[in-house]
């Protein structure tokens, strides 16, 4: 593998973290406005399919941009600490961290389309 290839890995990622902290930002304020008008139970469950099957309390909306922040600090601090160890496969784990983002993303859009549709 070429530093090249590395180096463009390393970007795509940083760009990644970088969207993921607006994406968790942007999610904080929503879940802050949404927490007023959400009923007391909301949905806070899905199965593989995205069909609700588990309500909770509302306070567990915030669990939403929570998960979008802890996700970003881990990725990001073991991406730092462990460059080294693991530079033979430094690409595809950079890809695989970047794919969890996205999977993360579509949860989280998901339930906040779940819970627009219950405000209005």
């Amino acid at each position: 593998m070429t530093s090249k290839n590395i180096n463009g890995a390393k970007k795509v990622f940083k760009s990644f973290l970088k969207i993921n902290w607006l994406i968790g930002f942007v999610t904080f304020i929503l879940v802050s406005i949404f927490y007023f008008k959400l009923p007391q139970n909301v949905p806070n469950h899905m199965d593989a399919l995205f069909q609700i099957d588990g309500s909770g309390s509302k306070i567990m909306i915030f669990v939403i941009p929570i998960s979008v922040f802890a996700l970003g600090i881990i990725l990001n601090l073991s991406s730092q600490k462990y460059d080294i160890y693991f530079s033979k496969f430094n690409n595809l784990i950079k890809y695989l961290c970047i794919l969890a983002l996205i999977l993360l993303w579509i949860v989280c859009f998901k339930f906040l389309i779940i819970y627009v549709q219950i405000i209005f």
